[in-house]
């Protein structure tokens, strides 16, 4: 995955100057993340086509049993059918996003994005800074999940509710192709709140964490 599919280099910029226009009015340090899926979920592929070849199964035997059509059908060709429906559902899931994650659920989507959003706050070192103040912003595009992690002295000064509306902004630009603007207006809205919280810039402060967003490739 390249970040340069879905961040232009004239977004990435902007939102490289929206996290610096933020800190220079706050003490903390805002960190994004993007990753284009936080999973393959192998196992929604397998469990579309055993649904697919299922259903065509079932039509065998309900046009067969139940229905007044006729048809000579061999065990061989039926399970051809069989065997194509389920391939049918298997590349439909790997094919349309939408239909992946109906077999995979809301549950799994949720822990997956968490787990990767954890790692991404330890791989990229959001907990190094002299105050403890980083903060990441993680965004995952398949899953349309967005995620934000406090180090300590942040999480002491705020809730996680304070950050629904920064994380809303944001899903609603992945909904609608605009990553970019949506993830400018909640480093803006983060910024808000930090401030709001206490965290104002501090005599000597530092830029201790690049500004740039990064990413991640899928695993």
């Amino acid at each position: 995955m390249k970040i340069e599919k879905y961040f232009s280099v004239s977004d990435r910029e902007k939102i490289r100057q929206a996290v610096a226009a933020a800190e220079k009015k706050t003490s903390a340090e805002i960190v994004t993340y993007f990753r284009e899926s936080s999973d393959y979920y192998e196992e929604a592929l397998w469990r579309a086509g055993a649904l697919f070849a299922l259903l065509a199964g079932g039509a065998i035997f309900c046009l067969r049993h139940f229905t007044s059509v006729w048809f000579e059908i061999e065990a061989l060709q039926s399970g051809m059918i069989i065997a194509a429906g389920g391939l049918s559902g298997v590349f439909l899931a790997f094919l349309i996003p939408s239909i992946r994650r109906l077999f995979i659920g809301k549950h799994r989507l949720a822990e997956t994005t968490m787990l990767r959003a954890r790692e991404a706050f330890l791989t990229q070192e959001v907990f190094n800074t002299d105050g403890r103040t980083g903060i990441l912003i993680f965004l995952s595009l398949f899953e349309r999940r967005v995620i934000v992690l406090g180090d300590t002295e942040i999480n002491q000064r705020t809730d996680s509710r304070d950050w629904i509306e920064a994380t809303e902004l944001i899903v609603t630009g992945m909904k609608s192709s605009r990553c970019a603007e949506g993830l400018i207006l909640a480093i803006e809205r983060c910024g808000e709140i930090l401030l709001k919280s206490g965290l104002v810039i501090q005599k000597g402060d530092r830029n201790e964490l690049p500004d740039n967003i990064r990413s991640g490739d899928r695993t």
